[in-house]
């Protein structure tokens, strides 16, 4: 009895927290754009992640910023865009020797090659991302 009660409880509490989760990025986002809106220069809320930039008279230090699947790099003259994977991100997809539909795979290639065009600013970016198509799929 205690089993299910217990289950029952961790399921009907899932639910609850996205809603509470959204309840509160709501609550920030009205409270941004009320008080801060003359700071923000740009300000991007996917879920529960947010990408917002400030003016502000002090020079940033960052060299690079993770956001989603994008890594942000900077340099002194301009922003370049990456491909970015966790760190404990595993490289292999889909054993390409496993029995699964063939549309499957061609769907796999496709969508990661889709990525790395969409993200990469740069073709040298590209290139190297590409390579790692053949270990991916062993």
């Amino acid at each position: 009895m205690h089993l299910s009660l217990a289950a029952m409880a961790s399921r009907s509490a899932r639910p609850l927290s996205t809603i509470a989760a959204e309840i509160v990025m709501t609550r920030l986002d009205t409270w941004i754009n009320k008080k801060h809106l003359s700071v923000i220069l740009i300000w991007r809320r996917y879920v529960d992640d947010i990408f917002c930039t400030c003016k502000n008279s002090q020079e940033n230090s960052f060299k690079a910023i993770p956001f989603l699947d994008i890594l942000i790099l900077r340099t002194p003259n301009a922003f370049h865009t990456t491909v970015y994977y966790k760190k404990n991100s595993h490289p292999c997809y889909i054993q390409f020797s496993y029995f699964c539909p063939i549309a499957h795979k061609i769907n796999l290639v496709k969508a990661l090659t889709k990525r790395i065009h969409t993200y990469c600013s740069h073709p040298q970016s590209r290139i190297s991302h590409l390579g790692r198509f053949p270990t991916s799929f062993n």
